[in-house]
């Protein structure tokens, strides 16, 4: 209940009708989900975040730079306020809301690599044959790709480098997470597979300063099948 009086104060502070959800819009919400995560993909592809991060700008001044049609770039941006990943001002302005300063690069806790990645052409394409995958049982990756879908990263450098980068972004929070519930102080080696969380293997109430860092991570290779492995810190 605490949470639906805040919605509603929140409404009528904007003064704003509060739409009951139904069935029928619940389906629907689902449905264009799809609409959301490409206008957020759309706008990390961009790199919008990292020109808002100097200060607010219109939709020329972000189309100028981003090499976009003007008026589709607001109609985008516009959709993002609404989602909370902009904000704007009477005057055409848009700047960062908290959610977009986390599809700004190379800032701690970083979220753009998470949604090149999720939300990009490659998976994208995969999870767009689910139902070959829910009638066969199979992969979509080998009838949308052609290869398996670690292969295909091991051939194609920059989907693979977004790859990396999201599952680092992913691991760091979760891991930060694990460090700050579990006691880890009697372990000597921390074994840290893909050399993506060194960050949150500071020391801690919950960490070891002693422990030594051990990075596995792999090396990129285009032969189907053929992963190697570079070990540091262990030996």
């Amino acid at each position: 209940m605490g949470h639906q009086s805040g919605e509603v104060a929140a409404a009528e502070e904007r003064k704003l009708p509060v739409v009951a959800q139904t069935p029928a819009s619940t389906l629907l919400t689902i449905c264009m989900g799809l609409r959301a995560s490409q206008a957020l993909f759309v706008a990390a592809k961009l790199g919008i975040a990292d020109r808002l991060a100097h200060g607010a700008m219109t939709t020329d001044e972000l189309a100028t730079v981003t090499d976009t049609h003007a008026p589709s770039l607001r109609r985008l941006m516009r959709a993002l306020v609404a989602l909370g990943v902009f904000t704007d001002s009477e005057n055409d302005r848009f700047s960062l809301a908290p959610s977009g300063e986390l599809l700004r690069s190379n800032i701690p806790g970083s979220q753009r690599a998470v949604v090149l990645f999720l939300a990009g052409a490659v998976r994208w394409g995969c999870w767009s044959d689910l139902l070959g995958s829910v009638r066969s049982g199979e992969p979509a990756a080998e009838r949308v790709l052609g290869m398996p879908l670690f292969d295909y990263y091991a051939c194609h450098d920059e989907e693979s480098l977004i790859h990396d980068e999201a599952m680092g972004a992913l691991s760091t929070a979760f891991a930060a997470a694990l460090l700050d519930v579990y006691d880890l102080s009697r372990y000597r080696c921390a074994v840290d597979v893909g050399g993506r969380i060194r960050p949150v293997l500071s020391p801690g109430p919950t960490r070891s300063p002693a422990a030594r860092w051990c990075p596995i991570r792999l090396s990129p290779c285009c032969s189907q099948g053929d992963a190697g492995t570079h070990r540091g810190g262990c030996g």
